[in-house]
């Protein structure tokens, strides 16, 4: 299963956001410039992401972005589903799709344990545990250059 750009870039959107000072807000164009994501492409991640409650924004001059809630408190689940809609790896398994033959399918047992593995693996990931993988992948590798510490 790939995952859209829109879901890796809106996770690197609340990445950085949770990167940056706690009171700061970051526009949108210092997303762009750090990150090299289109300003219409995270406006389009913005729209999504904001009702889930996980975005403050501001208007003005110093106005801009920043996360809600504590990043121990956001489940990448949560935001994966925001962003990519459903997550069933095959569309038997979604909610949206019924199957007749769903007691007769041999493999569909096998689908059902991968989904869950991967729904227990995002519910078990807070975008904090992503920070930390970054810090970590950071002091591996020598600094990388993203305008936030």
């Amino acid at each position: 299963m790939k995952y859209s750009t829109r879901t890796r870039y809106g996770l690197r959107f609340l990445v950085y956001l949770a990167l940056v000072e706690e009171d700061r807000y970051v526009q949108l164009r210092e997303l762009e410039q750090q990150e090299r994501i289109s300003l219409r492409y995270l406006e389009q991640i913005v729209r999504l992401l904001k009702p889930t409650g996980v975005l403050l924004s501001s208007r003005g001059k110093y106005g801009g972005y920043k996360l809600a809630r504590n990043p121990e408190k956001i489940s990448i689940a949560e935001m994966v589903s925001s962003l990519e809609g459903d997550l069933a790896p095959i569309s038997c398994l979604s909610h949206q799709y019924s199957c007749d033959r769903k007691p007769d399918c041999l493999t569909l047992p096998m689908w059902e344990e991968l989904q869950e593995v991967i729904n227990k693996y995002l519910r078990g990931k807070t975008l904090k545990d992503v920070v930390a993988q970054y810090r970590e992948n950071r002091a591996r590798y020598g600094k990388i250059e993203t305008g936030v510490q």
